[in-house]
């Protein structure tokens, strides 16, 4: 009897898995070694922030030299409540992460438009004013990053990234009013104040498209606080921005048609992952923030909406174009990561 357990023992020490690999007993953790996995997410997220459109004039002084440019309009477009939806697939080898993450907002209003002129020739006194409702109606992103993991501790890893984002958004303004002077030169006008007249308006008044592309570079951490609870930092640089802009102002008949390019753009992220449920860690809950800005500039045409013969008369203007982009954002997403366990 003695000699048939003896026989057991050592079967079960030879066969046994902990024996035959030289990695640890399975727990929830994915495995270190694993060749491929993927992971997916589904979030709902809002944004925050506004989008600057900017029109600028070459500035002389008194000796006729060239003394930069002077911003003679501004156009706030506010970016306030505004839902998105988010879906991000998360390829990993364990020598090279592969994600692709397609971000589309919902049509809403998010806020006002604020049009603001500045023509006095001596001053930066607002000249004219308007304000309108703005609607938001697309605002569609798609974003490719490459990431080279570096496990410097058993539950960090750093990720030098590299990608590029394209984005498509487009804005419509309407009704509202206008404050405009009443006279028809500028040594005839008066500094417009909240107490200057107003003219209602309906209707469109004005739309503002962009198509950006960006490339960006950047590094991400990612700390593993528990069996149970992921923390990821990352921020991101856009070295060079490419945008065209097409703005229509309905009421004047006018579009002016800009391609900017260059200056430089940031963006920073924070998320966590939590697995809640004990009996199955393939699902997770993730909370994401994240604040982006940046700025470029270029040049712009101005010519009349309608037919375009080739004869159509426009203006071209180096430099006469610019835009700013600060936003922030937050969202709450869930997440499925077959090879987890």
């Amino acid at each position: 009897m003695k000699k048939r357990w003896k026989y057991v023992l050592i079967a079960w020490i030879l066969f046994s898995p902990s024996f035959l690999t030289a990695e640890e007993p399975s727990s929830s953790k994915p495995s270190r070694e694993d060749t491929f996995s993927y992971s997916t997410t589904f979030s709902l997220g809002v944004e925050f922030g506004d989008i600057r459109e900017l029109v600028y004039q070459p500035f002389f002084d008194e000796s006729g030299a060239s003394a930069g440019s002077k911003t003679i309009s501004e156009l706030q477009w506010q970016h306030l409540f505004s839902p998105y939806i988010l879906a991000t697939t998360n390829l990993r080898h364990k020598k090279f992460f592969l994600d692709i993450i397609l971000q589309s907002s919902i049509p809403s209003r998010v806020g006002e438009i604020y049009n603001s002129d500045f023509l006095f020739p001596s001053n930066n006194d607002k000249s004219h004013f308007s304000m309108h409702e703005n609607y938001l109606d697309k605002n569609i992103a798609l974003t490719v990053s490459g990431k080279i993991p570096f496990r410097v501790h058993p539950n960090w890893t750093i990720l030098p990234t590299f990608g590029v984002s394209i984005q498509d958004r487009k804005w419509t303004a309407k009704n509202g009013y206008t404050q405009y002077p009443t006279g028809t030169l500028p040594g005839e006008w008066e500094t417009i104040t909240a107490d200057s007249p107003k003219e209602e308006l309906y209707g469109n008044i004005l739309s503002y498209r962009q198509f950006i592309v960006f490339p960006s570079l950047g590094m991400e951490n990612q700390i593993e606080l528990s069996d149970t609870l992921i923390l990821n930092l990352a921020t991101s640089i856009y070295p060079y921005i490419f945008i065209n802009a097409v703005d229509y102002h309905y009421l004047r008949k006018k579009e002016f048609k800009d391609r900017m390019h260059g200056f430089l753009g940031v963006k920073s992220a924070i998320d966590v992952t939590l697995f809640p449920f004990i009996t199955n860690q393939d699902i997770g809950l993730v909370f994401s923030t994240a604040f982006e800005t940046y700025a470029t500039k270029g040049d712009t045409t101005i010519s009349d909406i309608g037919p375009q013969p080739s004869t159509k008369a426009s203006s071209f203007f180096e430099d006469g174009a610019g835009s700013k982009n600060t936003v922030f954002s937050i969202s709450i997403g869930v997440s499925f990561y077959p090879h987890r366990q």
